[in-house]
């Protein structure tokens, strides 16, 4: 009976030192990092009279209101359903040039940049996920103009809300694969309002 009960101690310790491992793991595992690039849209909520809601003037020579942008996040899950995010972005350079005659061409760019922490809401099936996202930005959107040679620069920076959904599919241990939609606002110096949406293919990594 002595030869038994160290041979059972030892077993018992590693099978509470195995449970102990797999519960920190557990644990560790709910927080995640990634990134994503995508294409971004800016649309006006405020139009003026006349002008379409996708940013560009009628008349424009040019116009761009769909550029590349990314997004940094890293978020942390409370519970198997429940967590918090909080996330970098920037949607990129949304410009037009509109030629006004005499004047010259007249170029016009808009920036939106920002840091949101957001509430998230997760499904898991199988090996993929659905979550959503709401949640605060601090959006600053940066707008700059210039005709003849002569620029003007602001920015403005307030709260703004932030929603979005992603599709995870995990493809290596924890690693996985995410197809993200955010929209943010943002409002120009000038008082401009619009919206910011971009839809991004990026890496998650849960630790």
């Amino acid at each position: 009976m002595q030869r038994i009960q160290p041979a059972f101690a030892l077993a018992l310790l590693a099978a509470l030192g195995g449970a102990a491992q797999a519960q920190t793991q557990a644990v560790e595992q709910r927080t995640y990092a990634g990134v994503s690039v995508g294409q971004s849209k800016y649309k006006w909520r405020n139009a003026p009279a006349g002008i379409a809601n996708d940013l560009c003037t009628p008349g424009a020579v040019e116009c761009d209101n769909k550029p590349t942008g990314f997004k940094l996040y890293v978020g942390h899950m409370l519970t198997p359903s429940l967590g918090v995010e909080g996330i970098y972005y920037n949607l990129g350079d949304a410009s037009q040039r509109v030629d006004l005659g005499p004047p010259g061409v007249l170029r016009q760019d808009i920036r939106l940049t920002g840091f949101g922490l957001s509430v998230v809401g997760m499904v898991p099936f199988g090996p993929a996920s659905l979550s959503g996202r709401i949640g605060y930005a601090a959006a600053s959107a940066e707008r700059s103009d210039e005709l003849a040679g002569v620029a003007s620069d602001s920015t403005k920076s307030r709260g703004e809300p932030v929603i979005g959904v992603a599709i995870g599919v995990e493809v290596w241990r924890n690693l996985s694969a995410r197809l993200d939609w955010d929209r943010v606002r943002g409002r120009t110096a000038a008082g401009e309002k619009f919206d910011a949406d971009l839809l991004s293919l990026g890496m998650s990594y849960r630790f």
